[in-house]
Parts: structure tokens; sequence; C-alpha cells
């Protein structure tokens, strides 16, 4: 399954649902990372791991990591679920 990264603010309109609907409907995940819950409630770390960039976003609604990888020469980044 696609996943798209929403990356939000708790205070926006209704429109993010919307697009979220949207997204569902068109049979991709969501990831939302609302940004004024950052660190708080969202963690976000990098790291460089055998020649890749390793991003792992934890989000309270997935109650689960998301590991988002960029590899060298590629056109954008691979997204696991972890856990």
């Amino acid at each position: 399954m696609n996943k798209i990264l929403i990356i939000t603010h708790t205070g926006d309109n209704f429109s993010i649902e919307k697009v979220t609907e949207y997204i569902g409907k068109n049979g991709c995940e969501v990831i939302r990372f609302d940004v004024d819950l950052y660190p708080l409630k969202n963690k976000l770390s990098t790291r460089f791991e055998d020649g890749n960039w390793m991003t792992i976003l934890e989000t309270p609604e997935k109650n689960t990591g998301w590991m988002i990888f960029q590899r060298f020469g590629t056109e954008g980044p691979t997204i696991w679920q972890t856990g």
C-alpha cells in the first residue's frame, strides 16, 4: 500500500480531513505529522546507515514508528512501518 506523509498542524481546518478521506478512497494510507506536537508527542530522528539516510517518524495515531529511507540517486523516499 502506498503511504503519503501529510505535514499539518492540529489547528488546521476541515480540509485536512477531506484530503485524508480522498487519499484513503484512492488506496493510499495517510501518515499525519502535526508539527505543533513535535517533539512532545511526535518524534522524528535521522541517521546515516549503510550508505542510506534513515528517518524514523513516530506518531501517537499509529502507535508505531515509520521508517523513511532515502537512497542516493532516487526520486523519493521509501516508507516502511516498524513494529
